[in-house]
């Protein structure tokens, strides 16, 4: 009969201590336990997957009952435990051992499974000291179960000892975490796991290179299961374990072309990096990966241009470097920023790869400042263009000053054009919105324009934001060319129902921006919060105080969100007004 061939995983699973892979911490606790002789009735071992909790927990059962334990403690430099050869170690490892119970909590999550647990832990144990209970995934055992544990766990008898394993700790009830000894097993760290995966690979015969056990690791995000099942699939979908082989496995591509792509973004050079993309065949690669993969980067070479070098080994640090001599510090912030303020939006739609492209060629478009004002290293070209445009400025600034008011009037006319048109869109508030702003200023260099919301309307930005692909084209129709629009949220206007045009309009209530209201007319916050809430009540947009409808109603300040917790929460779904309303006569 042909014996069983384990994967790599159950193969290599560490046998002793001493073949524990980045625990050590969790390992010297036990070790002093052990040579103390000190136990506690409960432990609990949490963390993330395939960092060695379960194997930990076995070496931990076996090391309790090795017959050699009596020679680690008095001589613990000298003696290993589990020696693995004695009795009790052998039936460990061939997984028969009488005083080794372990459940599998996922499929055992009853009452009375807990029931024969307790039942059984009162027998003394056969061939070792103790009657170890290893239960896995603990955290999916019911509620009901927990509670019909407390006790056992809390006082369990002399010869039983338990050992509760999870992913999710937080599942755990509090009532049991209580009773518990807690070792916290932390994600593997980079060197050991990847001299693991060396002394693996050198045992099993597999060709193999420095720069794939070094993707390898930083894919699998330090669990050893998880890189030794990957190893194993590029092993056997190629002759040898090198780069290529694993970032086709991945369908990821190589950290040289993302920088290729960030450097091209930045550089604002759309056309070299829609052929990058084509090239690259970006719809048949993971857009998630690319998207955090920039963001890694980009982090890396903000650190280098800080003098810092990354302390992770995520690319070739010569790449970063000269990575970061051709872009500024401002670029890097502007490109960070634009990836996090889209970051939610891309991980909701479907078409991923689609929505990289256009944040990226947006990117290329948008307005870049061409220096660092003294923070770092701008790029060559762009300083150069810096200079020839600044050359160009002084030869036609009498021009500029002549033309300049009636540019402005007619930037100013052109803003309202597009206005009007929001009223297109079928979406009231974001018409309202642009309704209520100032224009500011338009740079036709850098077709920059700069328009005034006030400060009480800055919990819409996210909204005005998520409805840019709506109304961007429409601001492009109006200034015939892709414009910029930088809206900032520093006015100081309020707010108010226009009662004229409510009566004009039956049923419509339209904004204007007018001066704070008198006193007399304001409802303080603070005299009756506890009536925040009546039938009838109208909602406003944050902080803004509002003329009542009727001469009854008086209106309510809810600007303090520290009082009006529950309406700052509906407003900030519910735009409207905030009014108490008393009985009619």
């Amino acid at each position: 009969m042909s014996s069983v061939v384990l994967n790599l995983s159950r193969k290599w699973r560490s046998q002793d201590f001493d073949h524990i892979v980045g625990q050590d911490l969790a390992v010297r606790i036990l070790k002093n336990s052990l040579y103390l002789g000190h136990y506690f009735p409960v432990y609990l071992f949490a963390g993330q997957r395939g960092c060695g909790k379960t194997s930990t927990a076995r070496v931990f059962a076996a090391a309790v009952n090795c017959h050699a334990l009596t020679s680690f403690q008095k001589d613990p430099k000298n003696s290993s435990i589990p020696c693995l050869v004695c009795d009790s170690c052998v039936a460990m490892q061939d997984g028969n051992h009488p005083d080794f119970i372990e459940i599998d909590a996922a499929s055992h999550t009853g009452v009375d499974n807990i029931r024969s647990i307790i039942e059984s832990s009162s027998l003394l144990p056969i061939m070792g000291r103790k009657r170890v209970y290893l239960i896995d995934e603990a955290h999916m055992l019911s509620k009901a179960a927990f509670n019909a544990a407390l006790k056992i766990l809390e006082e369990p008898p002399a010869t039983a000892l338990f050992i509760l394993a999870t992913t999710n700790p937080h599942k755990i009830i509090d009532t049991v975490k209580s009773r518990c000894f807690q070792l916290f097993f932390t994600a593997i760290a980079h060197a050991p796991l990847k001299n693991h995966l060396q002394i693996i690979c050198k045992n099993e015969k597999i060709a193999y290179t420095d720069d794939a056990l070094d993707l390898i690791v930083r894919h699998t995000e330090g669990s050893a299961r998880d890189a030794l099942n990957l190893l194993e699939q590029v092993r056997f979908s190629s002759s040898a374990v090198n780069k290529e082989a694993v970032l086709a496995l991945l369908g990821h591509i190589d950290d040289q072309q993302i920088m290729n792509i960030i450097q091209l973004t930045l550089s604002g050079n759309s056309i070299e990096l829609v052929q990058l993309l084509q090239s690259l065949a970006i719809d048949k690669h993971k857009a998630e990966f690319i998207w955090e993969r920039m963001i890694i980067l980009l982090r890396a070479l903000l650190w280098i241009k800080h003098g810092v070098r990354p302390h992770e080994l995520i690319a070739s640090v010569k790449m970063l470097e000269e990575a970061a001599r051709a872009c500024s510090l401002t670029d890097l912030h502007r490109m960070v920023e634009v990836l996090y303020a889209h970051e939610e939006l891309f991980l909701k739609t479907a078409l991923q790869n689609i929505f990289l492209e256009m944040v990226l060629l947006d990117l290329c478009s948008s307005d870049k400042k061409k220096t660092d004002n003294g923070n770092g290293s701008a790029p060559l070209s762009l300083g150069i263009a810096a200079n020839e445009s600044s050359n160009d400025a002084e030869g036609e600034d009498d021009e500029e000053d002549v033309d300049h008011e009636e540019e402005v009037l007619g930037y100013d006319q052109q803003w309202q054009q597009f206005v009007a048109k929001t009223e297109l869109v079928n979406d009231p508030l974001i018409h309202s919105l642009f309704k209520q702003s100032r224009y500011v200023s338009f740079t036709s260099e850098t077709k920059s324009l700069v328009v005034e919301l006030s400060k009480d309307f800055v919990l819409f930005k996210d909204r005005l934001d998520g409805s840019r692909l709506v109304w961007q084209p429409l601001l492009q129709e109006i200034f015939s060319s892709p414009v910029k629009l930088d809206i900032q949220f520093t006015g100081t206007q309020k707010i108010e129902i226009n009662k004229k045009q409510k009566s004009d309009a039956p049923g419509a209530e339209s904004v204007s921006r007018v001066q704070a209201l008198p006193k007399e007319k304001s409802f303080s916050p603070a005299a009756r919060p506890q009536e925040q809430f009546r039938a009838g009540v109208r909602y406003t947009p944050k902080s803004a105080v509002s003329v009542a409808i009727n001469k009854n109603d008086l209106p309510i300040d809810v600007s303090d969100q520290n009082i009006w917790k529950k309406a700052a929460l509906l407003l900030h779904h519910f735009p409207g007004t905030i009014t108490e309303i008393h009985k009619r006569p």
